[in-house]
């Protein structure tokens, strides 16, 4: 029996036994039956939000696992990489690698972040420093002023 069934057949055993709600054992009684079935609800509530906060730890996990394999060994090339080169098949042009001030971290980072107009700073992941700052507006503002004196 569970435990909702339990309540259910305590709550027609008080009521099968008529007692009165005048006197005070009844009223405590009816008390009791009543915050059982609160209980009930209660628990009812926290195994649903259980189910619900599994299901999205289980999605998380998934998606982070997909994420562990893309950053480690996630190289589908067929060459005789090894682990540690995690930007197999990329050109050198494509990322810029740069070495943390603070903790001496290399920090590697895709040059596409700079296509913006604002401005960036990488930080590094390990002791959260700044290792490499542009205002991509500024670099439009010399572009254009090196066009202009050409």
């Amino acid at each position: 029996m569970d435990v909702s069934t339990k309540i259910a057949y305590l709550k027609g055993l008080v009521d099968g036994l008529e007692i009165s709600e005048e006197t005070k054992e009844g009223k405590a009684i009816a008390k009791i039956v009543d915050v059982l079935e609160d209980m009930q609800e209660a628990i009812e509530e926290l195994y649903d939000m259980q189910e619900d906060l599994n299901e999205l730890v289980e999605a998380i996990d998934e998606d982070l696992s997909d994420v562990e394999e893309l950053l480690t060994d996630g190289c589908d090339c067929d060459c005789d990489c090894d682990d540690e080169e995690r930007y197999c098949g990329l050109e050198t042009d494509d990322y810029i690698e740069v070495e943390c001030p603070e903790c001496g971290e290399t920090v590697c980072f895709f040059n596409d972040v700079f296509e913006d107009d604002e401005t960036v700073e990488i930080l590094c992941p390990n002791c959260d420093a700044v290792v490499y700052t542009i205002d991509n507006a500024m670099l439009d503002e010399e572009y254009c002023e090196e066009e202009n004196d050409n």
